[in-house]
C-alpha cells in the first residue's frame, strides 16, 4: 500500500457518458493558452503574475493600496484637465494678442464697426 503522505497530485480524468475523456483535453488547452500568451506577451503575463500574487497575498485593502489609488485619481485627473485649461489658455492668449495687435495698429473693432482714431468709417 501507498504511503499517503508521498502522493502526488494528479488531473482526474473524467469519462463523459458518449465514452470521451473531456477534462484533459481542456486542461491541455488551457495550458496551451497561458504558454502561448506569456510567450508572446512576458511583460503582461509577469505584471498578471506579481498583480494576482499581491491579491492574494492580502495586499488589496492595504495602506499601500490607497496611496497608489490615490496617486492615480490625482494624475488621471490632472491629464484629464489638462487639455481644456490649454486650451483657455491658448484662447486667452490669442485674444490678447489681437487686441495689442488693433491697439498697436490704431484701430479698435467694435461690433461690425470699424473705428480709426475714435472716428467711425
Amino acid at each position: 500500500m501507498p504511503n499517503p503522505s508521498r502522493r502526488r497530485a494528479t488531473i482526474a480524468i473524467v469519462e463523459t457518458p458518449s465514452g470521451v475523456k473531456s477534462w484533459p483535453r481542456r486542461a491541455l488547452a488551457w495550458r496551451s493558452a497561458v504558454l502561448g500568451e506569456a510567450s508572446a506577451h512576458p511583460g503582461r503575463s509577469a505584471a498578471a503574475a506579481v498583480a494576482t500574487g499581491y491579491v492574494l497575498a492580502g495586499g488589496l485593502f492595504s495602506p499601500l493600496t490607497a496611496r497608489l489609488l490615490a496617486t492615480g485619481v490625482k494624475v488621471a485627473l490632472r491629464l484629464a484637465v489638462l487639455p481644456f485649461v490649454t486650451h483657455g489658455i491658448v484662447g486667452l492668449t490669442q485674444g490678447f494678442i489681437a487686441a495689442s495687435g488693433d491697439e498697436i495698429s490704431g484701430r479698435r473693432k467694435t461690433g461690425s464697426h470699424a473705428q480709426s482714431n475714435g472716428k467711425a468709417t
